[in-house]
């Protein structure tokens, strides 16, 4: 004997929703996924305990430059913090206030834009692979923000290189051309420096210098970068990856191939990360390298997708940025458009082992978490003094939405961070700030969950209603959940109602516009969902829509510069023919 179950309705709760994160139906099929994963995640962040609405951007001004911006980073000084902003003619440190030096070299402009850059004992060194490489050096003092860049002292003047880096008191050159021939295979050391000095030469001829060279063998490509790993320096090549590592003795240095199965995307396409690992965006993948073995972290999650970016841009390989974001144990992986500006990110958090993307962002050409040089007009540090006295000069909140603002008193928190990015002409952003995002009419996060089997592919289900636990934040107000066959607002209702026993409600706190949840349902599993008219949670109320009837079922969650945060939901469905 079978009755439809009018009265007393099946429910599927989905917790955890942001443990797993996005799982692109390029590289699994949606049907075969966990219950809180998602197929389509942008603008929004992932942690184990929810998924959110992520933030935009503000602007944080201009810093007028001499040609277009590549790449930014900052100086720890003796005395000060400054950024350094590099263009393909000019550098320019940019110091509290947000105001700019140019410490381009007396000797003229740059003739490339191509810039790797590394801190040699607190010294920034740079290099383009056009001009002689480029330091911030003074000898025998500190330098500070407005120390002009010199040619690389004791550097051979008729050499040049691609790529510098530091291992202890060595500066180590790679793809190095060398009297006007280029060797890409290339790995050149300098001598041992003295403390507080740069190396005194690079004499790989003189049997009394430490200084030295090598050229590593065939068939696995150019070196694109080299990055430090504890003790030694990890070389990655287009199709291979070594070590470099300090032995002592007559050798100096000792080089060993690790792999030839995979290389770097290009020389910003690592970043080192605090768990003593690097990332890495490869031509077909995403690892994470000990120095001695790798893991996918893309792999039947994001792999195929970010795959067909990297085979699409590899013209623009030099504008691709993988840049840490430690404030969320996050990467964030820029990918060049055809302009080579980067205009959406891809966001692995590497301490949750979890995907978000694409996150928009404004046209930039680099973007990094950089230190608040600053109280500025448009990002205000308002601190109370209590707590900025307690411990003066550390940072002493994981993110901004933690710092407690105090509209009286006023000032710097010296230490503390941000995450910025430049574009082209010296604009200045905020990241992961607001939600104004200017320059584009609207910032929307959404998600979307296809392919949801309530009931077996045998049997059909209506879904009535879905019971988010979401917050919104704004003013306080409290409503009922979404549900697709009621619409009602409870005034002065309490937790010991009659209406809270019965049904699972959600607390709003207000919002200036809408959440709107929209629910799918197709026959078959690969199938394109056909979407009922959306339900909006906003203050006062919501619209209910139509019942979704299907085999399968989907659900989308979109908003417009709003901040919300989801940590779970439940599907309510009617099951057509339950057996009694």
């Amino acid at each position: 004997d079978y009755l439809k179950a009018e009265s007393v309705m099946d429910t599927l709760p989905v917790l955890q929703v942001g443990a797993v994160g996005l799982i692109s139906t390029q590289d699994q099929p949606a049907s075969g996924i966990p219950p809180n994963a998602w197929n389509v995640a942008k603008n929004v962040r992932f942690s184990s305990a929810k998924v959110e609405a992520g933030k935009g951007w503000a602007s944080a001004g201009t810093v007028t430059i001499t040609g277009t911006a590549r790449l930014l980073d900052f100086v720890a000084g003796g005395l000060s913090t400054w950024w350094l902003m590099f263009s393909d003619t000019a550098i320019h440190s940019v110091t509290g206030g947000y105001l700019n030096n140019d410490v381009t070299r007396a000797s003229g402009p740059y003739t490339s834009g191509d810039w790797v850059a590394t801190n040699f004992q607190g010294v920034p060194v740079a290099t383009n692979n056009a001009d002689l490489p480029q330091t911030q050096f003074v000898s025998g003092g500190i330098p500070v923000e407005t120390t002009l860049f010199q040619d690389l002292p004791n550097w051979p003047a008729g050499d040049r290189c691609r790529i510098i880096a530091s291992l202890r008191n060595f500066l180590v050159a790679a793809d190095v051309t060398e009297s006007g021939t280029r060797y890409r295979t290339m790995i050149r050391w300098s001598n041992a420096a003295a403390p507080g000095n740069l190396p005194a030469d690079w004499a790989v001829a003189d049997p009394t210098s430490l200084a030295n060279q090598i050229i590593l063998g065939t068939g696995r490509g150019g070196v694109v970068a080299v990055y430090p790993l504890r003790d030694s320096l990890i070389v990655y090549r287009e199709e291979g990856v070594g070590v470099l590592e300090y032995v002592g003795g007559n050798l100096v240095m000792r080089y060993r191939d690790v792999t030839d199965q995979w290389g770097a995307q290009a020389p910003q396409a690592v970043v080192p990360l605090p768990t003593g690992v690097h990332l890495v965006f490869t031509k077909n993948d995403v690892f994470l390298f000990d120095g001695q073995g790798h893991r996918s972290v893309a792999k039947d999650r994001t792999q195929q997708l970010l795959a067909g970016f990297a085979d699409i841009r590899q013209d623009k390989a030099n504008d691709f940025r993988v840049r840490l974001y430690d404030a969320y144990s996050e990467v964030w992986i820029g990918l060049p458009a055809e302009s080579g500006l980067i205009e959406e990110v891809w966001v692995y958090n590497y301490r949750e082992d979890h995907w978000a993307g694409p996150r928009q962002v404004p046209s930039l050409r680099d973007f990094q978490y950089l230190p608040i040089l600053d109280v500025e007009s448009k990002i205000n540090l308002q601190l109370s003094w209590e707590q900025a006295a307690v411990t003066p000069g550390l940072q002493l909140w994981t993110n901004w939405n933690e710092i407690p603002w105090n509209a009286v008193s006023r000032t710097t928190l010296v230490g503390a961070f941000g995450f910025f990015g430049v574009g082209n002409t010296g604009l200045l952003y905020r990241l992961d700030y607001g939600f104004d995002s200017p320059g584009v009419s609207e910032y929307q996060s959404r998600l979307v969950r296809q392919d949801v089997d309530l009931v077996g592919d045998e049997s059909i289900a209506t879904v009535v209603a879905i019971y988010p636990t979401v917050s919104i934040s704004g003013l306080s107000e409290t409503i009922t959940p979404l549900r697709w066959n009621e619409i009602s607002l409870i005034a002065g209702a309490t937790w010991n109602s009659p209406d809270w026993s019965q049904r699972t409600w959600n607390e709003f706190q207000g919002a200036a516009t809408p959440l709107q949840i929209t629910v799918g349902s197709h026959e078959a599993a690969g199938n394109i969902p056909t979407w009922r008219e959306p339900s909006t949670y906003q203050p006062g109320g919501y619209k209910g829509t139509t019942k979704a009837r299907g085999r399968r079922h989907a659900i989308e969650i979109t908003s417009a510069s709003v901040q919300w945060a989801l940590s779970s939901y439940k599907w309510e469905f009617d099951v057509a023919g339950r057996a009694q």
